[in-house]
C-alpha cells in the first residue's frame, strides 16, 4: 500500500512541474505533507520540508542531542566482533 502511495505522490510532483494553479499546487503540497506525517511522524515531516540547509542543521542537531543521552550511532561491520 505504501509503494501504491508513493508512485502517486511521485506522479504528483512530475505534474507539479508543469504551470499549475496556485491552488492545485497549494493541494499537492498538502497531500505530500499529509503522506510524510502519515509515514514518517510529525517531526521527520516538519523536517522534510525544511529548506536544505537547515534541514541538515535539524539533523545535525538531533544526532548531537542523541549522542548526548548516550545513543551510539555507529555499529561494528557484521561478523567483525570487538
Amino acid at each position: 500500500m505504501v509503494a501504491k502511495r508513493a508512485r502517486a505522490l511521485y506522479w504528483y510532483s512530475v505534474i507539479s512541474t508543469y504551470s499549475l494553479s496556485p491552488a492545485a499546487k497549494r493541494k499537492l503540497r498538502k497531500m505530500e505533507r499529509d503522506f510524510h506525517v502519515r509515514e514518517f511522524g510529525e517531526e521527520l515531516a516538519r523536517i522534510n520540508f525544511l529548506p536544505e540547509n537547515r534541514r541538515k542543521q535539524a539533523v545535525a542537531e538531533m544526532i548531537d542531542y542523541a549522542c548526548s543521552k548516550g545513543v551510539v550511532l555507529s555499529r561494528p561491520a557484521l561478523g567483525v566482533t570487538p
